[in-house]
């Protein structure tokens, strides 16, 4: 039997898509693979998300991570000086 494409359904972009995943869903995920030791296709096939965009999340909060380290590691120094500085004006 002969079909035409004209008879293939095709999917709307109108139709919903699922929900991005939520900061705090990537968080867990990143915290199973790297506090937990769970292999990325272990998580990848348990949370129904691509190996590489574990991989991707995995990158971006340790960038993140990293740079709220030294914003805070400079933030307590700069505390710190300042308290000094106060100290030496009594």
């Amino acid at each position: 039997m002969y079909i035409s494409y004209s008879q293939v359904p095709i999917p709307s972009p109108s139709r919903e898509r699922e929900a991005a995943p939520t900061r705090e869903f990537k968080l867990e995920a990143v915290r199973l693979i790297k506090e937990r030791g769970v292999s990325y296709v272990r998580t990848s096939q348990d949370w129904g998300v691509h190996v590489s965009q574990l991989r991707d999340w995995v990158k971006k909060f340790a960038d993140e991570t990293k740079r709220e380290l030294m914003y805070s590691t400079t933030s307590s120094a700069s505390t710190i000086r300042n308290a000094d500085t106060r100290r030496s004006d009594i």
